[in-house]
């Protein structure tokens, strides 16, 4: 979970805005992502708990993808 917080902390500039442009991969795991957010709204406690912190990493993911363009 550590390393989690600290890659979505992390940005290269602080305060801005960036528009990347969305990959078909990075669409699908946008998708996973919502996914995990419906299935986190069916549950309490640690099952929800899961699902939304792996809605977060699909989201890293989605983004490291838009980096790579």
């Amino acid at each position: 979970m550590t390393t989690l917080n600290t890659a979505l902390g992390h940005h290269e500039s602080p305060g801005a805005i960036v528009a990347a442009p969305l990959t078909e991969r990075s669409k699908q795991f946008r998708a996973y992502a919502a996914d995990c957010h419906q299935i986190a709204e069916r549950y309490c406690d640690l099952m929800k708990e899961q699902y939304e912190a792996l809605a977060r990493q699909w989201l890293v993911v989605a983004e490291q993808a838009e980096r790579k363009i």
